[in-house]
């Protein structure tokens, strides 16, 4: 994960449970990188992980399948995706660089 990101409460953009800091290790092809991120959803079998590429499943091969590419903070820096973060009253879309938030429909 890029070094000036701040995250904090993401949550699976699936089911809405809280997501804890992991290291992936990325397979591509026969190079493997070591990824940071947020993954491990409690909700039985799910894969999702967010990380600089956004959400996705992870594959048990480690590779990234269904990106979610709706959601990018919307400000004039480097293309970045949003994660959903919990606060005490409400949920919100965060930009991990800039910290610029975006309503959460529910």
């Amino acid at each position: 994960m890029n070094s000036e990101w701040h995250c904090e409460n993401v949550l699976c953009d699936v089911h809405l449970q809280d997501l804890w800091a992991v290291e992936v290790l990325h397979s591509l092809g026969v190079i493997h990188k070591l990824r940071v991120g947020f993954g491990k959803c409690p909700v039985s079998r799910c894969r999702r992980f967010f990380g600089t590429e956004g959400y996705c499943d992870l594959t048990s091969e480690s590779e990234f399948a269904n990106v979610r590419t709706d959601r990018w903070c919307p400000n004039q820096h480097e293309p970045t995706p949003m994660y959903i973060q919990r606060r005490a009253d409400r949920l919100l879309w965060v930009c991990p660089l800039c910290q610029t938030e975006g309503r959460f429909p529910r």
